[in-house]
């Protein structure tokens, strides 16, 4: 698997992660915690506070759309956001 997002979160959110448009997954971070997923192409990521959160792909950091909004929806993380 050649792409590696890590999420990490200073304030309580959810998220719905979709990797290579094959697996699907809801999940709830606390603050403070982090998760790491594997994938070949692309992630689709919604975020339910966006507020305090930290992407990291391939171990470059990820600047998130600006937004007056708490949620960002369907953010697309491929390669070529960090080349």
């Amino acid at each position: 698997k050649s792409l590696k997002l890590t999420i990490k979160v200073k304030n309580n959110s959810w998220f719905n992660l979709t990797i290579d448009n094959l697996r699907e997954e809801d999940f709830i971070l606390a603050a403070g915690e982090e998760k790491s997923y594997w994938g070949n192409k692309v992630f689709r990521l919604t975020i339910g506070n966006k507020q305090g959160t930290d992407l990291i792909l391939n171990g470059k950091s990820l600047v998130l759309p600006e937004s007056k909004e708490k949620v960002l929806k369907d953010f697309i993380i491929e390669p070529k956001i960090i080349e």
